[in-house]
């Protein structure tokens, strides 16, 4: 099993209609943050083992990578999808029934997947008309935080600023706050590897537990 990050995403700018339609825009139709949007995995690769035993040559020639798992960590910075949200609803927490962060999804039938997708639908359009679009987007991710996913969201929205935070689960290491402004870093403050060893750890333990217990550092 991986350590998992908590990932906490938010939007600055002062025009709330703009935040409201990047958020949207973000999510996808049951409500979630979905790597998919930003970075595609090639459709060639989400059922594939790894090791790749069946069409790794195939794969490497359209991709570069041999199977979902090379290609997740090369295009995403991360093994998985995003995994384990609750998407905030200004305090009212809305977590919704499924997000396969896996290749292969575990609900099987085209009728039965079209079910879902339209309950889906009406969940998130429901808590959307009940409690507004979310301010707040979190989410855990394995190993290691989303790198290039927020690089590329931030390009394709290149006038606001993204500021993340997110922390490993191995509190007071692997955590920190980064903000992200046309696929650049504008500002970063990110715990030192070896954060134990320092005098520094007690800081960075103290904003882990923050970050997790869905405190702002702000």
């Amino acid at each position: 099993m991986p350590n998992h990050i908590i990932n906490v995403v938010k939007i600055e700018s002062d025009d709330n209609a703009k935040q409201a339609r990047i958020i949207l825009w973000l999510l996808n139709y049951q409500g979630v943050f979905d790597f998919n949007r930003i970075i595609p995995m090639p459709k060639i690769l989400r059922n594939t083992r790894s090791p790749n035993d069946n069409n790794a040559e195939q794969c490497i020639k359209l991709t570069g990578c041999s199977d979902w798992y090379s290609w997740s960590n090369t295009y995403w910075g991360t093994k998985w999808n995003a995994y384990n949200q609750d998407i905030y609803h200004n305090e009212i927490i809305f977590q919704p029934w499924h997000l396969s962060c896996k290749p292969k999804n575990f609900l099987s039938g085209a009728v039965f997947r079209g079910y879902i997708k339209r309950i889906n639908k009406k969940r998130f359009k429901a808590a959307l008309e009940y409690s507004g679009v979310p301010k707040i987007i979190r989410f855990q991710s394995a190993w290691s935080m989303p790198e290039p996913i927020y690089r590329a969201m931030s390009k394709r929205f290149p006038d606001v600023v993204f500021y993340i935070q997110y922390a490993d689960e191995d509190i007071g290491s692997n955590c920190g706050e980064i903000r992200f402004k046309n696929g650049i870093v504008i500002e970063s403050n990110i715990a030192p590897w070896n954060s134990h060893l320092t005098e520094a750890y007690k800081q960075w333990e103290h904003f882990a537990n923050q970050v997790w217990g869905g405190e702002s550092n702000e």
